[in-house]
């Protein structure tokens, strides 16, 4: 399988206002993140998508898409790829319909098999730390050879290394990127700097 999200880092954005998710985004594009998710539980979460795709150099996706209005809502903004927690078959085939990449979730073997029939363009593993990490996902590797696999939920910088040599072509973070001091007071620079310490840390 391959997939329009790069290998590396997707920073998850999830905030109280489609400003407050743009502010980061941005900051978090310039720190170095390979690509940008925005989850649809931001409030008017179209509106950060389409600033984000039109003001950065990375790939700008969708989070936590469950339905197939909230699909076609990010492809009309400019994402991507969408992501989901979950399966949901007639989410995958609106999403290539339109031209974007499908990274449905899934946890176990027979999850992560509906996902591979669905046409699923990489599978994310949520909530991966909650299950054993990279030794999971490398035992899951070895049945499903092949797959591209973005870890997610519970992904720090320590860990990254571990997941990439599991075999893990993407992770996840969320929270660990942002400084909420510098948050609370829209510092973007400082937002930034926060941002390129950790991803050095992963690094």
């Amino acid at each position: 399988m391959t997939c329009a999200i790069p290998a590396g880092v997707i920073a998850v954005i999830r905030a109280g206002s489609a400003e407050e998710a743009t502010v980061i985004g941005r900051a978090l594009a310039r720190a170095g993140v390979a690509a940008i998710e925005v989850t649809f539980t931001v409030p008017d979460a179209e509106s950060a998508i389409r600033a984000l795709a039109t003001s950065v150099a990375i790939p700008i996706g969708a989070g936590t898409v469950r339905t197939i209005a909230q699909c076609e809502a990010a492809a009309d903004s400019g994402a991507s790829f969408v992501v989901a927690p979950d399966l949901d078959v007639a989410v995958v085939a609106r999403a290539h319909q339109l031209g974007l990449c499908a990274v449905p979730g899934a946890l176990t073997p027979g999850e992560v098999g509906r996902c591979l029939d669905a046409g699923a363009d990489a599978i994310k593993i949520f909530p991966a730390g909650s299950v054993g990490g990279p030794p999971y996902i490398r035992d899951l590797a070895g049945p499903f050879p092949g797959v591209t696999w973005v870890a997610s939920g519970g992904v720090t910088p320590a860990l990254i290394a571990d997941y990439r040599a599991a075999g893990c072509h993407t992770v996840c973070m969320g929270r660990v990127l942002i400084d909420p001091e510098a948050l609370a007071i829209s510092d973007e620079s400082a937002l930034e700097a926060h941002a390129r310490h950790v991803l050095a840390a992963a690094n």
